[in-house]
């Protein structure tokens, strides 16, 4: 068994526990967290987005999605660590399995500030059932020797000419949704709500700019909890003229006890902690249970925020571009790998005006590509050959907005096989692009569409089929998405024009190739009819498909116009923006089907 398993085994007989759950949360509920927060990643090896792990007195599992199985089962081999793969036939979720498997009268050990509330709620009651106890316990401080220490990074102001309001307007706003409530305190923890309300960035987190922070809002009063250090005089000045104060992070338990107590309380289970809500619950008069009023508004772009995203696509493309024919031009000519890729690309986006990457590139050859979030690593990264597919799956972040794209590249000759999946994602890309609806659809209505083709020849993938995509934000936002599973994200809301949201089917065969293909489309308005307002999507993604990978026979002549109508946009935009080679290379890759 894994060293640091035994150490935390040890300190569970030392503590009176049967077991301990271990998110992969922070204090905010993030997807992507600070590197102080890899405690699951510490223990497991696993540096995949999404997991869990369970450590007992004679054992340790971890659960992730399929979007990791081959991921996981590489990165804890030889360790001791059960792999448990969510989702397939037969295997249990953590809290049946821990159902199953604690003893009666068990205590179950878990840092409540590092998982949300209603997964808090669900672990006491079942530790109830059992007629055992969930015991707060901060087990990395515990034995996680070298954790690195949680510093802020500089703040920053995003401006208003990129944001498109001001913070005290979105404030105001914030204020009116406690009013129509009946809130006096509304309780924010996620770092990108916190950043949208603010108008503020900051990099605490890894390719994504927001500041580790919390905020507490009253009618009357705001005050924003962040790291020491990390504010200069501009942000101060900012934040005071919002009317928003300055607080020390580690004031924040303390003053929210004090502010919740005798008030109606709004707060998000999905995004606060349960440490949060459990504190709330013993101070507060009435805790009001609702999403975060930030949400659908940071989700819902303004024209400037939307100008914004496609000035960031126009950067991205012209990168895109540039790496797309470096490869092809040299692919079994020059030493090439997954992370000289990765690298070449990442420079070319710095290039082009990115401030970083929107998330770590994910650059899979051959076989690797069918790892649905491969992470390249210096050791066991793949050499490309000029054959094959090479999947990247990449994002910037620009001062304008974040990007998101896939391309899946023919390095070389392909398989029949290769071409003919390639083309029923694309088919399936291409049906969700094109899409027309009644106002009132969610993603669960429409994600169908992109998933036929496959469906059709008993083919499919596990993952969803997009997400939202911030503004110089999370690269993941929500709630807008596309996955026919029922809550897959959260709860659906219907499409509103201005939410951006990445289109990505994929199909993936183990031990072969992977293929996705991703453009972020805007929600438009359509039409009105005798039945109602109709939306649809507008791509903002400017970048080829590959000519090489399309069977264009499989294509019906509305797809095959919607594709050329598609490359005639990319090369019109971007002709004279490339060197003469990659405007010659970009003129082949868009020429009519």
């Amino acid at each position: 068994m894994k060293k640091e398993i035994v150490k935390v085994q040890e300190a569970l007989q030392a503590a009176g526990l049967d077991a301990l759950y271990v998110s992969s949360s922070d204090y905010h509920q993030s997807e992507y967290v600070n590197a102080h927060f890899h405690f699951r990643e510490y223990l497991s090896n696993f540096n995949g987005s999404a997991g869990t792990v369970i450590v007992t007195k004679d054992g340790a599992g971890l659960w992730t999605d399929s979007r990791y199985f081959i991921a996981a089962a590489q990165m804890t081999e030889g360790t001791g660590i059960e792999l448990h793969k969510q989702g397939l036939p037969g295997v249990l979720d953590p809290l049946p399995w821990l159902e199953q498997n604690l003893p009666e009268g068990a205590k179950l050990g878990v840092d409540g500030r590092t998982v949300n509330v209603n997964l808090g709620r669900d672990l006491a009651a079942l530790m109830e059932k059992k007629h055992g106890a969930l015991v707060q316990i901060d087990m990395a401080s515990q034995v996680w020797e070298g954790r690195p220490a949680l510093v802020g990074t500089p703040i920053y102001v995003w401006d208003e000419k990129y944001a498109g309001r001001s913070a005290a307007d979105k404030l105001a706003d914030l204020r009116a949704a406690m009013a129509a409530e009946q809130a006096q305190l509304h309780v924010i923890a996620t770092l990108d709500d916190i950043a949208w309300l603010t108008n503020l960035r900051a990099a605490d987190i890894a390719y994504t700019p927001m500041l580790i922070s919390y905020m507490l809002v009253t009618d009357s009063e705001a005050a924003l909890y962040a790291l020491p250090g990390a504010a200069d005089e501009t942000v101060k000045a900012h934040l005071d003229k919002a009317g928003i104060a300055l607080k020390p992070y580690a004031d924040f338990f303390a003053d929210l006890a004090a502010c919740a107590k005798g008030r109606a309380v709004l707060l998000d289970p999905a995004c606060v902690s349960y440490e949060i809500f459990r504190l709330t619950g013993e101070n507060a008069a009435k805790v009001i249970q609702r999403r975060n009023p930030t949400k659908l508004p940071k989700a819902v772009k303004n024209a400037t925020e939307v100008a914004g995203a496609k000035a960031a696509q126009y950067h991205d493309g012209i990168a895109m571009a540039n790496f797309i024919w470096w490869v092809k031009q040299n692919v079994g000519k020059i030493p090439m790998t997954e992370l000289s890729a990765a690298d070449y690309l990442e420079k070319q986006r710095r290039a082009n005006g990115a401030i970083d990457l929107s998330f770590e590139t994910i650059a899979g050859y051959g076989p690797n590509g069918a790892i649905v979030h491969y992470k390249p690593t210096p050791e066991g990264q793949a050499a490309i050959q000029p054959k094959g597919f090479l999947l990247v799956d990449s994002g910037g972040q620009y001062y304008e907005g974040t990007t998101d794209i896939t391309r899946t590249i023919a390095v070389g000759p392909l398989t029949e096989e290769e071409r003919h999946t390639y083309t029923l994602v694309l088919k399936g890309h291409i049906a969700l692009a094109t899409a027309k609806f009644p106002q009132g659809c969610t993603g669960e209505n429409l994600d169908v569409l992109a998933h036929m083709p496959l469906w059709k020849e008993g083919l499919d993938y596990l993952h969803g089929t997009g997400h939202g995509v911030g503004a110089l934000l999370c690269v993941h936002e929500g709630p807008n998405h596309f996955s026919w599973k029922a809550g897959a994200r959260g709860k659906s809301v219907p499409f509103e024009p201005g939410m951006i949201t990445s289109n990505e089917p994929g199909y993936y065969k183990e031990g072969s190739h992977g293929i996705r293909l991703e453009n972020l489309v805007l929600c438009v308005d359509a039409e009105e009819t005798p039945y109602g307002k109709m939306l649809g999507f507008e791509t903002i993604t400017l970048c080829p498909f590959d000519r090489a990978a399309i069977d264009v026979s499989l294509l019906t002549a509305e797809e095959r116009a919607w594709l050329n109508g598609y490359h005639e946009t990319v090369w019109q935009t971007f002709k004279d923006a490339l060197t003469p080679e990659v405007s010659a290379w970009l003129r082949e890759e868009t020429l009519p089907l």
